[in-house]
């Protein structure tokens, strides 16, 4: 609940002074018709710093809200951002990854894997790396939820456009150096020479 406490706040500061979660839910309603009838693309850039807080406020306590922030950024998986739009969409998309809410982080990936598959080739060499290094991170999250979706994020990296951008050798080996068995320890070995 501090978690949706902190999301209402983060709504309250883009909102109109004395509005909040309603305001915020109109916003999103409108970004759903505005996805549904193709016209999105006109306001992009708003929708691209909106981003955070609907990654944000997925589980809110009020389920009429979270159905709408869920419908919301399912829409957004249609909108074909702008290459000027598509740096603030990576930022938001970093800044959900990083979010202390673990609904927020398993958000991030599944609207992660849709984002890249539809702009791949707008997106440059290093938003690429930057995205799927953050996937990465997200391997060793807590939420063994953020986990599982983070391994087929990161296999849609490999599989995809951004395997071709960057070295998969290379990130096979940083997977395997990762992976590697902790070396032995000198107790072990002394006590099998005795």
């Amino acid at each position: 609940e501090a978690a949706a406490a902190e999301a209402a706040a983060a709504a309250a500061d883009m909102a109109p002074p004395g509005r909040g979660q309603a305001w915020l839910e109109g916003v999103m309603m409108t970004v759903i018709q505005l996805a549904k009838h193709g016209d999105a693309a006109f306001v992009a850039d708003d929708i691209a710093k909106l981003l955070p807080i609907v990654l944000r406020v997925q589980e809110p306590p009020d389920r009429d809200f979270a159905l709408v922030a869920k419908r919301t950024l399912t829409y957004l998986k249609y909108i074909l951002f702008p290459r000027a739009d598509v740096a603030a969409v990576v930022a938001g998309l970093l800044e959900g990854l990083g979010d202390p809410q673990w609904h927020a982080r398993a958000a991030s990936l599944k609207f992660l894997q849709a984002f890249v598959f539809r702009h791949a080739f707008l997106l440059s060499a290093a938003e690429l790396a930057s995205l799927r290094d953050a996937v990465i991170e997200r391997l060793t999250d807590q939420q063994i939820e953020v986990r599982l979706l983070a391994g087929d994020t990161l296999t849609g990296f490999l599989k995809g456009l951004g395997a071709k951008a960057h070295s998969a050798e290379a990130l096979r080996a940083r997977c395997m150096a990762a992976a590697a068995p902790p070396p032995r320890k000198k107790r072990r070995a002394a006590a099998d020479a005795a």
